[in-house]
């Protein structure tokens, strides 16, 4: 039971309280002087205010207590251990950063969520996205997706079969019955991960999100052993740019300007040596999208084995030369 050092007897200071626990809560620093200002309050009682948050904090945190401390240097007070109530403005504009960076919402989509990292916060966090905000692409299919990768991702965790239509990149339409088992993100689009019904699948296929024209969420469930779950964050470790292929381990060498440009694009990859300054990386990956980003190292990188992704790299850097002959 927490001692209390006075007790809270207006409706005006139960609202300053709630509003400091949820300043500092949210990481702003407090200037005792101003915040007493601002409330017209004495600097006396902001301090008792704070001291009756301690004795809060005290009272029901559990493992690393909050504790709200005088930061001498900036003058001013700030909590360590802050549990989150919500997104601070540094939070909201890292957040909303990546959201524009990765063009996978249509416009309207990206402005309603812009807005809501911006009420979550005191600072308004428009004005330093206003001009990205202004000159944002939405992608080319212009769809509201975001209730609809919801719907997915719980017929994904009921484990009911689906009945689609799908439209194919070739823009054959095509009906299937799947069963869905995953959900990822990846260069601007959603893919959907799911078995076809009636057939033998080692691996599941990729759909595009935004290309179903009907998807129907049927009562029938499927069942599948835990052993075969679909796990997305290994997966996405082993893909680029949702081609799948064969899952292959691959050693390469790498000379480029940047090792850790590399570790962070293949999470697979390990070094296991080093040759007159070129690092022998190894990795297991699916090897059709990874070709792709091998090429993108220009003369940066040389692959080892196996030999038949090696040979598949000579050819299709022949037929590139071919390209660009003189006639």
């Amino acid at each position: 039971m927490m001692k209390k050092s006075g007790s809270v007897e207006s409706s005006a200071q139960y609202f300053r309280l709630l509003e400091l626990h949820d300043r500092f809560n949210l990481g702003e620093k407090i200037n005792k002087k101003k915040y007493a200002e601002l409330c017209s309050v004495s600097e006396k009682t902001v301090e008792r205010d704070m001291k009756f948050l301690n004795e809060y904090y005290e009272s029901v945190d559990n493992d690393e207590k909050r504790i709200i401390k005088y930061n001498r240097k900036e003058n001013v007070h700030i909590i360590q251990n802050r549990k989150s109530i919500g997104f601070t403005s540094s939070d909201s504009f890292a957040i909303a950063k990546i959201l524009f960076e990765s063009r996978a919402f249509s416009e309207g989509e990206m402005k309603r969520l812009v807005k809501v990292l911006a009420n979550n916060n005191n600072d308004n966090i428009n004005e330093l996205i206003r001009n990205e905000e202004f000159h944002y692409i939405e992608p080319r299919h212009g769809k509201d997706i975001i209730d609809f990768i919801w719907r997915i991702s719980t017929s994904i965790s009921k484990r009911h079969m689906v009945k689609v239509e799908y439209k194919r990149q070739d823009n054959k339409e095509k009906e299937y019955m799947l069963k869905p088992v995953g959900l990822v993100f990846n260069e601007f689009y959603f893919y959907l991960l799911a078995n076809i019904d009636g057939t033998e699948q080692r691996n599941p296929t990729v759909f595009r999100v935004d290309r179903f024209l009907k998807f129907e969420e049927t009562n029938e469930k499927f069942y599948l052993p835990y052993r075969d779950r679909f796990e997305e964050g290994e997966f996405r470790k082993r893909i680029h740019f949702m081609y799948q292929g064969d899952l292959i381990k691959v050693r390469f060498k790498f000379w480029g300007s940047s090792i850790q440009a590399v570790y962070d694009r293949i999470p697979t990859a390990k070094k296991i040596g080093e040759e007159d300054g070129k690092t022998l990386i190894e990795a297991e990956l699916y090897g059709q999208g990874i070709i792709m980003w091998f090429l993108s190292q220009r003369e940066y990188l040389e692959v080892i084995s196996p030999q038949s992704l090696r040979e598949e790299m000579k050819s299709t850097i022949t037929n590139l030369a071919k390209l660009y002959e003189t006639v």
